[in-house]
């Protein structure tokens, strides 16, 4: 009998119970639908990296002034890395100062501080303030969209390419409501020190009061960010953010036809996107999921756990209806490292065709057992001693 445990090395323990989460980027299939006029539309759940909806996500379109997010995520790189500090200043040329559309109102040949400058490009959405900081980072515009493209490629925004910092029309500028989200998520995760600038309200800057353009700022208490943009060619547009009991959600929608439109939409959206799902949580970092049998080690048996708080995002009307189901091997073989991988859990909702996995990884060290100890135990697993 003790020969057939030995044997059981070979087998694989599968345990079946009720009751998720992926680090890669989850879709939900077969998902609440959200009927809207929008023609590009993306939200995800960074809590989770879920995408919730798209529509037309990955469709290339003219982002008018949300290019202002990637001029934005370079700066604050510079700020973290402290090659740049908001007390710095940097000049205004006649270039930056020319500059036509949205203006923060800088003076020609001015010294201007470079946090007056973040805040004239994201709260005013000065095109001068932004062209202001591109040239200070890289010495001119054309240098500064080198950056902004090299960048997009090294987060995955694969339908993007930009042709200025601001967002002024021109047929080869274009990017998508996926690459936007993207872009915009990371924002928020690398730089939570700066994200908070989005949710400013008003900026007063040279005797000018100007008021931030998102809609969704005051109207929804939720509401904190982030971008907004118009041009004839791009319509209205919105990159917006939100956190409701500790889930963020970021969404883009684009193209829409009044601005009156672009605040009803967005609003009812990101309602939607808290109401109609949920962020699950089924263990915490270090939790132990399971215990399995340890071969020839100095103890018998090994807690199982998760690295990570274990959360996933579903409809909430499949949260009663989720089962769990735990892949590892019946005994592993010493010696074991604390955070070695030995097997997967996996989440399903049959009914919104949702599977989503996670590595089952060891709690503790496990050392071998001597050599001399181990020839024993392999005799006595043989021979059926003790």
């Amino acid at each position: 009998m003790r020969a057939l445990r030995f044997f059981s090395l070979l087998t694989l323990f599968i345990l079946t119970v009720s009751v998720g989460m992926a680090r890669a980027e989850t879709t939900v299939a077969e998902a609440p639908v959200f009927d809207s006029t929008a023609p590009y539309m993306y939200m995800v759940d960074v809590s989770t990296n879920t995408v919730l909806f798209q529509k037309s996500a990955d469709t290339p379109f003219h982002p008018a002034s949300m290019t202002k997010a990637m001029t934005a995520y370079l700066t604050f790189e510079r700020l973290k890395d402290g090659r740049l500090k908001m007390d710095d200043t940097l000049a205004i040329s006649e270039n930056a100062w020319r500059k036509q559309g949205s203006k923060t109102f800088v003076g020609l040949g001015s010294n201007v501080a470079v946090k007056d400058l973040i805040y004239g490009m994201i709260v005013q959405s000065g095109n001068d303030a932004t062209t202001a900081l591109a040239e200070g980072i890289a010495g001119s515009e054309e240098a500064f969209v080198d950056l902004m493209n090299a960048k997009a490629k090294e987060l995955g925004m694969t339908k993007t390419h930009f042709r200025n910092p601001y967002g002024w029309p021109d047929e080869n500028h274009f990017t998508s409501a996926h690459d936007l989200g993207i872009l915009a998520a990371d924002l928020i995760r690398r730089f939570p020190e700066y994200y908070p600038i989005y949710s400013t309200r008003e900026f007063t800057y040279n005797g000018i009061r100007q008021f931030n353009r998102n809609p969704l700022l005051g109207a929804v208490p939720y509401a904190d960010g982030m971008k907004t943009g118009f041009t004839d060619m791009s319509g209205y547009c919105l990159i917006g953010s939100g956190i409701k009991n500790g889930r963020r959600i970021v969404f883009v929608v684009g193209g829409m036809k009044t601005a009156k439109d672009r605040a009803v939409e967005t609003r009812r959206f990101l309602d939607w996107g808290f109401r109609e799902f949920s962020r699950l949580r089924f263990a915490k970092g270090g939790e132990t999921v399971a215990t399995t049998a340890v071969w020839q080690g100095q103890k018998d048996t090994v807690n199982l756990t998760v690295a990570d708080d274990l959360v996933a995002t579903f409809p909430a009307a499949a949260r009663d209806g989720i089962k769990r189901t735990l892949s590892f091997p019946s005994v592993l073989s010493a010696p074991l490292k604390k955070g070695d991988t030995v097997g997967k859990a996996t989440y399903l909702s049959t009914y919104y065709n949702i599977n989503v996995t996670r590595d089952i990884v060891v709690a503790e060290d496990v050392p071998s057992i001597g050599f001399f100890d181990g020839l024993s135990q392999r005799i006595s697993y043989f021979f059926g001693g003790q």
